[in-house]
This record gives C-alpha cells, sequence and structure tokens, in this order.
C-alpha cells in the first residue's frame, strides 16, 4: 500500500492506494498545510494497525439504533 498526496482547489488531501491500484482510504477533510496532510498520514500509519473495528451491521439488523 502506498498513500499519496493531492492537491486541488480546498487544499491537500491523501488517499491510501492498495497494491492493485485501488484507492482504499480517503482524508476525511483538506487540508491548508501540506505537513499537516503528512501528519494525517502519519497518524493512519501509526495508529491504523491498533484501531478498533466496530461492527454496527449487528445493531442495524436488530433493528436497534
Amino acid at each position: 500500500m502506498k498513500f499519496e498526496i493531492e492537491k486541488n482547489e480546498k487544499g491537500y488531501y491523501w488517499h491510501a492506494v492498495a497494491s492493485n491500484g485501488k484507492k482504499v482510504a480517503w482524508a476525511g477533510e483538506f487540508y491548508i498545510n501540506k505537513s499537516d496532510c503528512e501528519h494525517g498520514i502519519s497518524l493512519m500509519k501509526t495508529e491504523g494497525p491498533s484501531a478498533q473495528i466496530v461492527d454496527n451491521t449487528k445493531a442495524a439488523a436488530s433493528g436497534w439504533r
């Protein structure tokens, strides 16, 4: 996987690209500073592996939300 940084009129943003070339994750915001965008990538790389998985499909299937 790799992270790519892009820029448009709204600012900098990133997306993660899998080894098959498909984009699998995106920044949830635009960054004014490129360094802030790079920091977002750094957080994904360090915090992502230990992130909790929450299965919300069980609650949706029971009708409770």
